[in-house]
């Protein structure tokens, strides 16, 4: 279990955490599995607060869609 997998276990909201997370993945070549802590994270914030990732979180996610993120 990574670091960051500890930091989303207690607060799935951590926007910090989902963000270090999505880069290491990327860094890693895997870029699915960058995605789909976006999405885990989309979701909670969506289910719990009503709300959508910050732009930050966004523009993380638009790098790994786009392959920029592998680039480190």
């Amino acid at each position: 279990m990574s670091l960051t997998d500890a930091v989303l276990g207690i607060d799935p909201l951590n926007e910090e955490a989902v963000r270090y997370q999505m880069q290491a993945h990327a860094r890693g070549g895997h870029l699915e599995l960058a995605a789909r802590s976006y999405r885990r994270h989309h979701d909670a914030l969506r289910d719990e607060l009503g709300e959508e990732p910050s732009a930050v979180v966004r523009e993380e996610y638009a790098r790994v869609l786009s392959g920029a993120a592998l680039d480190g």
